[in-house]
């Protein structure tokens, strides 16, 4: 007689169910751990404002100026003693009738000249001389070897010849010489009038 087949019954939800229960046990009781996956670690970086200082900028220099304008050096006047040396000395005109003029050291000086309101009808060379004294008070320096000097008229030998060189020429009135380079005018004389060192004059 043949033998029927028969499907044997399956029970799936069961025996699953074992199996896993089995399994989690064994793992749990056993020598295996869990693995728990490691914590995540955040990291943070964490950001410090830095705050820069305004640098100043660097000082300017002012522009550069133009030297301030040189001036010449004051003319300080001196007394004649300081400066005797520059002026002292005798000077001569140009010709026999235009006179000589001495200066000494201390200022004091003398021009002579022929006189002739004295005598009229002499020669030059045999008239006799008229004088006028004055006096420098102050010698002032003008240039390189120039000077002026100013003083005042002490004496006079004859007030009319002195008053035929210069109405001023009296006795009291103030007198001026310029000294340019040993070529000297007198404040009573005609300006084309120049007395000339002798001591050059002769060299």
């Amino acid at each position: 007689m043949p033998r029927s087949l028969s499907r044997p019954s399956v029970v799936w939800p069961v025996s699953l169910a074992i199996a896993t229960g089995a399994l989690v046990a064994g793992c749990g009781s056993g020598s295996h751990r869990a693995l728990t996956p490691p914590p995540l670690v955040t990291s943070t970086t964490s950001t410090s404002a830095v705050t820069v200082a305004p640098t100043s900028p660097p000082p300017t220099s002012p522009p550069p100026t133009a030297p301030p304008p040189t001036s010449p050096p004051a003319v300080t006047p001196t007394t004649i003693g300081t400066a005797d040396a520059a002026i002292a000395g005798s000077y001569v005109a140009g010709t026999a009738d235009g006179g000589t003029l001495y200066i000494r050291s201390d200022g004091a000086s003398r021009f002579s000249a022929p006189d002739d309101v004295a005598c009229p009808t002499c020669t030059t060379a045999g008239s006799p001389l008229a004088t006028l004294d004055f006096s420098l008070n102050t010698l002032t320096a003008t240039g390189a070897g120039s000077y002026r000097g100013t003083g005042v008229l002490t004496e006079t030998s004859d007030p009319t010849w002195a008053q035929q060189l210069s109405p001023t020429a009296t006795v009291g009135a103030p007198v001026s010489l310029t000294d340019d380079n040993g070529a000297v005018t007198l404040s009573f004389l005609p300006s084309l009038d120049i007395l000339r060192d002798h001591a050059a004059a002769v060299r």
